[in-house]
């Protein structure tokens, strides 16, 4: 072999053992390129019919060797480049996979398109489909060749690769904001035209655009593509369509390879699906915003309505107050002056007469302070409170009356200990009121009416609310009644005040509940309490809660 070549297969006896796979791969190419064994080859030509037979053999061997070794060759590289491309497409998949904001998911796209050791093309523009326009909306890249040669000198000393760059997008570190991206959001072209843009997008095909052969539909693009080549991708999700991308080699001039353009469509498919998706949770957040926004106002109308509906209820009471306090001041005053001339007589005490006084004051006490509750803004003192506990210590407060009515008492208590956040004192007020209620209801004034019944107890609870239930089997309340039992002032009693259920349910929407009146069918009312589970669930009920 030639003098500079230090292997050769004639010097090599103990080849079959020595020589691996890739060893003998470089002596066979060295060999191919090697004149000495040519010349020999060559000298065996002339001679013996044999030799001149393995001579030819041996060069078309050679020949073939050489034409596998170039396709080798290229197969290995085109293998290295797919396996790069592929490297490419992973790492900017992952990125947009990785961010839930719309801008940047577009520079991750851009950059995959752009930066050194991806695509590498020299400038990228994004423009986004909206409603019948397309938009320009991101740029990576300059206007003139000379800031994209800079451009890229700084980006070789940085060292600033691919995976930098797309980092610096996450962490909100990277700067596009030049020129060509001012101009760039200046661009608009309407989709009922008949431009580049518009016709790559109805035809879904991407396209190699060759210099003044097509109008771009706003001058600063035809102004920037006037003398210079470019690929037009369209990006889309299934059957919609998303946006355009525009892409040259404005500084290097290199032609675009129908490899950069298949590779380009993978990454604009990727990045249509990263960027609908990203829009769509950026719309979904504004919404919330919005939604929220409306709630907030929702509520303080609400506010101001049950303000407004509570200084409506304080003018009926200031019209509705004179005529139940006039009765027992009437009652008081007159009275009070026989009372007097009692007193002139010898050997008389107005008992009787201080009796009726004092009862009648109790009468106006208890009016009065059913007023005020009513009215009056209240400040609850939240602590834990079992339901059950609650309706036994207030059963034992009634539990004379209950007795002597003769009427019994079924509970039906949850199995588990059922606890909320209330107001103890305000939520036993509640439970005193309905007892009383039902109390009354089954101990007619009529001497001839039966006396007695039964008073249910339950307690449950529901996904949201816990729930007590209180059910007498009383005369019941006519369909017409029921929805008036909650108006101030309106009884069915002769001496009820009409204040007992209206502060009821005011003390269970303060707590973020409800309280509802039903007639079963068998006869009877029951009245049923929904608290809240938690303090959530109560702030998103009628009139909140206050906390103490």
């Amino acid at each position: 072999m030639d003098g500079e070549r230090t292997e050769c297969w004639l010097k090599r006896p103990d080849c079959e053992s020595s020589i691996t796979p890739n060893t003998a791969l470089s002596l066979v190419r060295d060999c191919l390129a090697c004149d000495t064994l040519r010349t020999h080859i060559m000298r065996a030509d002339g001679r013996r019919n044999s030799d001149r037979l393995l001579g030819k053999a041996m060069t078309a061997m050679f020949d073939q060797l050489q034409i596998y070794d170039r396709q080798l060759q290229n197969t290995g590289d085109s293998l290295r480049r797919k396996v790069t491309e592929l490297t490419i497409v992973n790492e900017v998949s992952n990125a947009l996979a990785h961010t839930s904001d719309v801008n940047q998911a577009i520079q991750i796209f851009l950059l995959g398109v752009t930066a050194g050791g991806a695509i590498g093309l020299n400038r990228a523009l994004y423009l986004h489909l909206e409603g019948d326009q397309l938009i320009g909306t991101w740029g990576l890249g300059n206007l003139t060749a000379d800031e994209g040669r800079r451009t890229w000198i700084q980006l070789a000393e940085t060292g600033n690769e691919l995976g930098q760059l797309i980092k610096q997008v996450r962490r909100g570190e990277f700067k596009s904001d030049n020129e060509l991206n001012r101009q760039l959001r200046t661009v608009t072209i309407p989709t009922t035209g008949d431009s580049l843009p518009v016709r790559v997008l109805a035809e879904r095909e991407m396209r190699r655009v060759m210099p003044q052969s097509e109008i771009l539909g706003h001058p600063f693009l035809d102004d920037l593509y006037g003398n210079l080549p470019f690929v037009a991708v369209p990006l889309f999700l299934e059957h919609e369509a998303v946006g355009l991308l525009i892409a040259d080699n404005f500084v290097s001039r290199i032609p675009i390879t129908d490899e950069t353009l298949s590779l380009l469509q993978t990454l604009a498919n990727q990045a249509a699906a990263e960027i609908v998706t990203n829009r769509l949770h950026t719309d979904l957040e504004k919404q919330l915003a919005e939604t929220e926004h409306l709630y907030e106002l929702l509520r303080e109308n609400q506010s101001y309505l049950l303000k407004h509906e509570r200084l409506v209820d304080m003018g009926k009471l200031a019209t509705t107050v004179a005529h139940e306090i006039k009765t027992p001041l009437v009652a008081i005053g007159g009275f009070a002056r026989r009372a007097l001339k009692a007193l002139e007589k010898p050997n008389h005490r107005p008992q009787r007469e201080l009796e009726v006084i004092i009862r009648e004051v109790q009468r106006l006490e208890r009016i009065t302070a059913e007023i005020l509750d009513y009215s009056k803004e209240v400040k609850l003192r939240l602590e834990p409170l079992n339901l059950q506990t609650a309706l036994d210590d207030a059963i034992e407060v009634v539990e004379g009356r209950i007795s002597q009515s003769g009427i019994e008492i079924s509970r039906h208590y949850s199995d588990t200990p059922i606890e909320v956040l209330a107001d103890a004192r305000r939520v036993k007020q509640v439970i005193l009121n309905l007892l009383e209620n039902a109390i009354e209801a089954m101990s007619p004034a009529d001497a001839e009416s039966p006396a007695g019944g039964t008073l249910t107890l339950t307690t449950k609870m529901t996904e949201r609310f816990a729930v007590m239930e209180c059910t007498d089997t009383g005369p019941g309340i006519s369909p017409e009644l029921a929805d008036q039992v909650f108006a101030p002032f309106f009884t069915t009693k002769p001496t009820g005040s009409g204040l007992g259920l209206p502060v009821s349910r005011r003390i269970v929407s303060d707590h973020g509940g409800r309280i509802t009146i039903e007639t079963p069918s068998a006869g009877g009312t029951r009245f049923i309490i929904e608290l809240p589970r938690d303090i959530e669930t109560a702030d998103h009920m009628e009139g909140g809660i206050t906390h103490g």
